[in-house]
């Protein structure tokens, strides 16, 4: 156990110090610190992306979902990546071109600064709603791997997040992307080496299949299943996955701050084809884990795995991974929610204030919010499901601001009254959804329609009534005045002669995308 511990503690000195080292040249103008000089290539995006998203949050409460249900816990995944791909081909260009700082600025460009506003509070609110989940999935781990008492929880979140704090608010998003570079390559490499020695402990694949082929191994399960109903998967988690993967602040950042479209379109797809491997590095070992561990938390599935399969040394390694997987996610929050309200908010209060002053709030709102998250994730322990949890109340706050992204994009009669009727009725109907559904005291008030009916169907129908709204509130006031569909025109909206850089056949979006499109296809077929 004490090497274990001595691996997990050189790992957080290690790529604190990295952190710090990469990102200090660029951590003092709000050009490098929110965007890192617009320096970023292609991987970089691509594997910081998917190290973001790949958080402990998904390696822990994800394969806990797959203990439960299955490989059906994999279609948030799978769902997400070929999303990524459209958002590369119909979205990137715009934002990349039109040289916006923060992804809701777009909604300014296109409707009004108010838009952009609400935007930008309800992702930083929803930002410290989850984040204390992070922190509390890697501290549970932690306690689950080295057999601490659960009394230690909050004392290792607390110091996984004075490790994130400090590359993170000091160095900005250039420390962040750096930092995930190397991070993904152990997420992927420790992911992928307990899947292996899982699969190396099962005796009788026959009998394993047998065992899991009615319960775990359906990709698709019928409507009427609890947790997974395909009437779900493609309806709401369909479009919920298309809302993120086009205006999620916290994915989409680092694509801004590319050295041109080509790199943020292929940071895009990049990521995408990684977001498919999770099937096999998160989900597989939740389901190897219901079968060579019945019965125990399905929240410490992997934890279990880690700790009963590794030897000593190489589970401190795979420790060292979930918690690079929790920083990775987490540090990107911290970037994501400083620029917000640095850019976003602030100059509602202070419209002259000056470089100086945007970057020190920027890095006071990221000691708050590690400092939130830390405080209260001893509290996530009384969420039945974390992964569901997390789900749930990003498909009810996200999906109207998701609808006014994708409506903005294809329908230019949409204008900002339209958008901001639809931001506040969403905000309104998600809010009280959440309470009512996830809020034991409220929930005799919720219908039984919204207690019995999936998440994402219900999600689904909301983005119905939203769409509605917003086109008939447009339809009933003026017309958008012509400045603001000007970044809709491409061509107009160009930066400069460096986003319109030609590439070769063999690099260009659409056959990647193409690719994609087959193997996702493949996946769902087989499976």
């Amino acid at each position: 156990m004490y090497i274990d511990l001595l691996v997990f503690i050189i790992y957080l000195v290690g790529i604190t110090c990295v952190g710090l080292w990469a990102g200090r040249r660029e951590n003092k103008t709000t050009t490098g610190y929110f965007l890192g000089g617009r320096k970023f290539t292609w991987w970089m995006i691509g594997a910081s992306l998917f190290a973001t998203n790949i958080s402990s949050t998904q390696m822990v409460a994800q394969s806990g979902d797959a203990y439960r249900s299955g490989i059906a816990a994999a279609n948030p995944q799978l769902m997400g990546a070929i999303m990524l791909g459209v958002a590369a081909a119909f979205f990137i260009p715009l934002y990349v071109r039109t040289g916006i700082y923060t992804i809701p600025q777009f909604l300014e460009r296109r409707f009004s600064r108010g838009c952009k506003s609400f935007n930008a509070l309800v992702v930083v609110l929803h930002a410290f709603l989850i984040a204390p989940i992070g922190f509390y999935a890697s501290s549970l781990a932690a306690v689950e791997i080295f057999r601490l008492d659960p009394a230690w929880l909050p004392w290792i979140a607390a110091g996984i997040g004075l490790t994130v704090g400090l590359y993170a608010v000091i160095g900005g998003l250039t420390s962040v992307v750096v930092t995930d570079v190397i991070q993904v390559t152990l997420i992927i490499g420790g992911a992928v080496t307990v899947l292996v020695v899982g699969l190396l402990r099962i005796d009788d694949f026959a009998l394993f299949w047998e065992t899991m082929r009615p319960t775990h191994l359906e990709l698709i399960q019928p409507a009427d299943s609890p947790s997974w109903p395909w009437t779900g998967v493609f309806t709401g988690l369909a479009l919920g996955s298309l809302f993120w993967a086009t205006s999620n602040a916290g994915l989409l950042q680092r694509t801004l701050g590319a050295q041109n479209e080509a790199h943020a379109q292929g940071g895009m797809i990049l990521a995408a084809f990684l977001k498919i491997t999770a099937l096999f590095i998160i989900v597989a070992p939740g389901v190897l884990a219901a079968y060579l561990f019945p019965g125990i938390n399905p929240e410490a599935a992997y934890a279990v795995m880690v700790r009963e399969l590794m030897p000593v040394g190489l589970s401190g390694l795979i420790l060292a991974a979930l918690l690079a997987a929790m920083m990775s996610s987490e540090d990107s929050g911290v970037c994501n929610i400083s620029s917000l309200v640095a850019l976003d908010l602030y100059p509602l209060v202070r419209p002259h204030a000056t470089d100086r002053q945007r970057l020190r709030v920027g890095r006071i709102t990221g000691v708050m919010i590690i400092v939130v998250g830390v405080i209260f994730s001893p509290w996530v322990a009384e969420v039945d499901s974390v992964f569901r949890y997390m789900l749930r109340m990003g498909a009810y706050l996200v999906t109207p601001i998701g609808v006014c992204f994708l409506i903005g994009r294809f329908y230019r009669r949409a204008n900002h009254h339209g958008a901001l009727v639809t931001l506040w009725t969403g905000l309104v109907l998600g809010t009280l959804t959440i309470l009512l559904t996830t809020t034991e005291t409220l929930r005799p008030w919720a219908p039984n329609w919204m207690l019995e009916t999936n998440f994402y169907i219900i999600s689904f129908v909301y983005a119905l009534f939203y769409t509605a709204v917003m086109i008939l509130v447009s339809l009933a006031s003026p017309p958008p005045n012509p400045d603001k569909l000007v970044c809709l025109d491409v061509k107009r909206a160009t930066q400069g002669d460096d986003q319109c850089v030609k590439t070769a056949w063999y690099a260009r979006a659409s056959i990647w995308f193409f690719l994609l499109i087959v193997i996702w296809l493949i996946v769902y077929f087989v499976l």
